[in-house]
């Protein structure tokens, strides 16, 4: 009788080992091994583009309690960034923010994101306050070059440069162009159309104006070998014309893209010179930068 109960036991215990062991088996293969045994994972994808994230350590937050709203940054960029970030949430009377405005250091080229945080206090239960997290920086470069290649009629045209832009908050476009010289036709080319507009990353930009505002845009165009005649751009009606001979230079402060949607041509007239050259083209962006965005829903418990 012993032994049959023994026995019993043990197909009993050899069953439950078989079952345990799929089980294990099963989570190691979908990755959840972890999961299962009460882990989380703590490896995140890191962003390419930069990133501001919000999100609540706790929820519902007892009356008379507080809690931290985890402000989380990332910033590719090749320079520095001290934004100043605003909380603001939709509920002040009930809803107690510590600290709603501080300076974070977004250090250059990150390799990971980082984290700050902002305290939160419930005054009273039963209540629900949305927020809202503002972003400002000021005085950010960025830099673009391309070319304005001249060629007399029956040469080789030379290998255009193509256009190279620095990573920043702006989309900046402009191809090259080339103008070919010394035909019956003259050395009429379309223009260089330089186009820049807002990148938007989780808001919306709201720098001066809805489309935002250059606070410099600063023009070079390289004129040693003298294959550039003159230079001009035409901006909220007013012709503006490039100064200087070996470098041709043109600032613009307070450009508004409100006014550049379609573009801001480069007029470049030619010399009829003997020889193909080769114009490199600067593009200078110096600007403030901010948007905003929807940040968690705080819930008084």
């Amino acid at each position: 009788m012993f032994n049959k109960r023994a026995a019993s036991s043990a197909v009993v215990l050899g069953l439950v080992l078989v079952v345990v062991l799929v089980v294990i088996i099963y989570f190691a293969a979908s990755g959840n091994l972890g999961s299962l045994l009460g882990h989380t994972s703590n490896s995140t994808t890191t962003p390419t583009a930069f990133t501001t994230t919000a999100a609540l350590q706790t929820s519902p937050i007892l009356a008379g309690h507080s809690s931290n709203i985890i402000f989380t940054y990332f910033n590719p960029f090749g320079q520095s960034l001290t934004p100043n970030v605003t909380l603001d949430v939709g509920n002040p009377s009930y809803v107690k923010v510590t600290n709603p405005s501080i300076l974070v250091s977004m250090p250059a080229i990150m390799s990971a994101p980082a984290s700050g945080e902002f305290n939160v206090t419930c005054l009273a239960g039963n209540q629900v306050s949305d927020s809202t997290f503002t972003v400002s920086l000021q005085n950010f470069w960025q830099n673009a070059t391309t070319s304005v290649e001249t060629y007399p009629y029956g040469s080789t045209p030379l290998q255009v440069l193509p256009l190279n832009v620095s990573a920043g908050f702006l989309s900046v476009i402009a191809n090259p162009i080339t103008i070919e010289t010394q035909v019956s036709s003259g050395n009429a080319q379309a223009p260089l159309s330089l186009t820049l507009s807002p990148s938007v990353y989780n808001g919306q930009p709201f720098v001066s104006t809805s489309k935002g505002m250059i606070t410099k845009l600063i023009l070079t165009i390289s004129n040693t070998s003298g294959g550039i005649a003159s230079a001009f751009v035409t901006y909220n009606l007013q012709k503006l014309s490039f100064t200087g001979s070996s470098t041709l230079t043109l600032t613009i402060n307070d450009v508004n893209l409100a006014l550049l949607t379609g573009g801001l041509p480069i007029e470049v007239t030619a010399t009829n010179i003997a020889k193909p050259t080769q114009n490199e083209v600067g593009i200078s962006t110096y600007y403030n930068y901010g948007y905003s965005f929807s940040g968690p829903t705080i819930t008084c418990q």
